[in-house]
């Protein structure tokens, strides 16, 4: 699973511990990725295919950067959280619509298509972060090296570009770089 489906998981996960919430996620493509997100999300909810039976629901968080008008769906409120480098439809929307992101980077892009945009970084699972950040890793690496530990997808909005731009004043014979 992706960002985007790890964020929207650990937001219905709040949401779900903090009260009586009732989640119904849409999938309107399934392949081995939806389907592991599928199992994911049935633990908070119910998986449906999108279809063309109406469905009425309070709020609608819109995660696809493709698909904007679900014409089937009647919602009290709208929401269309953009988790992604592919913008290019997002000048599609209305402008009054606000579109949530995920860094300022994000929003900047967002905003250079006419769109309003907010952000709203996503929600962590801070206890799990600290549990795993003590946990041993069993690498081999000499005393004497010093090890760059870079963990993201490669795309624009990472900031890879100043990173290997660090490393190439810092890095010599004694560091490695881990990607």
């Amino acid at each position: 699973m992706g960002g985007m489906e790890n964020a929207v998981y650990s937001l219905a996960s709040l949401l779900k511990q903090q009260g009586d919430y009732e989640f119904i996620f849409l999938a309107d493509e399934w392949d081995k990725a939806t389907e592991r997100m599928a199992n994911k999300y049935s633990e908070l909810g119910t998986v449906v295919t999108l279809s063309d039976t109406p469905m009425e629901c309070d709020t609608l968080i819109n995660c696809s950067p493709f698909k904007f008008d679900l014409p089937n769906v009647t919602a009290g409120k709208k929401i269309f959280w953009v988790h992604t480098c592919r913008l290019g439809n997002v000048k599609d929307l209305p402008k009054r619509r606000t579109v949530i992101s995920q860094s300022e980077w994000h929003k900047n892009e967002i905003e250079k298509l006419g769109v309003h945009s907010q952000v709203i970084t996503n929600p962590l699972d801070e206890h799990k972060i600290r549990t795993l950040a003590n946990e041993p890793i069993f690498l081999t690496i000499p005393d004497d090296v010093k090890m760059f530990l870079i963990v993201a997808r490669l795309s624009p909005e990472k900031g890879w570009e100043r990173a290997i731009e660090f490393m190439s004043r810092k890095m010599n014979k004694n560091h490695v770089l881990v990607v």
